[in-house]
């Protein structure tokens, strides 16, 4: 009895130091977060406001931003082409005042990788539905009708043609995978949202999680190898609920 209760402090300290780790990190990936942020808003110009949604094209600055594929247009829900990545910030739970602030700290959400030329299919899980459907499946891409305080798209920097061809066959793969709720023992059989994404990135030798713990939205967004092409943010005026969205262009 006393084993055991002393083996159920060790891993309740273990836990607790693993998720003042991940606070920390996640403080110092945030900080770099806000600030791309900031430089992509920043260099929004505004386009049309439609009801509540204000639309704003946002222009090339740097080399390797491509603006092919983003979108038809500024009211196109399906943002993207191959290997670009959907994150949101929302909580998982649902309102869970717990999950809610770390989602908004830490960009645990939800995440998607597109597989799909022009935008409408994505690989993803969740964990959250039927044990059946928590499964890795190949989805439509319904991700700008769902609400939340904020989203973005990412692209990965001089992403090839071929790259492309490899993360369609990789996501395939994994096609029927469970999720993985331990978020830490899952291999190659079992994954949560964003491990899934870094999963299939890793599988073509690009590293989306270079801090090597836990794989969550934060690490894509702040990456070296990924750049913002579409925000989107919820926000309150006059006690209405309303919308900034930002996309890259190249004029």
């Amino acid at each position: 009895m006393i084993k055991l209760y002393k083996g159920c402090i060790y891993i309740l300290f273990v836990l607790l130091i693993l998720f003042i780790i991940f606070i920390i990190d996640n403080s110092l990936e945030n900080k770099k977060i806000n600030g791309l942020i900031d430089d992509f808003t920043s260099r929004g110009v505004m386009v049309e406001e439609i009801d509540n949604y204000t639309y704003y094209k946002v222009i090339k600055k740097y080399e390797y931003e491509d603006c092919s594929n983003i979108c038809d247009s500024y009211l196109d829900i399906n943002i993207g082409t191959i290997g670009d990545i959907y994150i949101s910030n929302r909580d998982p739970l649902g309102g869970f005042f717990v999950t809610e602030w770390i989602s908004r700290f830490s960009w645990i959400g939800h995440a998607g990788l597109i597989t799909s030329y022009n935008g409408d299919k994505m690989v993803e899980i969740v964990g959250n539905e039927s044990f059946k459907e928590n499964v890795v499946k190949i989805n439509d891409n319904n991700w700008m009708k769902i609400d939340s305080d904020k989203h973005v798209v990412l692209r990965v920097k001089n992403i090839s043609d071929t790259d492309k061809e490899k993360i369609v066959e990789k996501s395939n793969e994994t096609l029927g995978c469970r999720y993985d709720y331990t978020f830490m023992f899952g291999g190659n059989k079992r994954f949560y949202c964003t491990n899934l994404v870094s999963y299939i990135y890793k599988k073509i030798d690009i590293d989306l999680n270079s801090d090597n713990l836990f794989t969550t939205g934060s690490d894509m967004i702040s990456n070296d190898n990924t750049y913002i092409i579409y925000y989107k943010e919820r926000y309150i005026k006059n006690n209405k609920v309303c919308y900034n969205i930002y996309y890259l262009d190249g004029e």
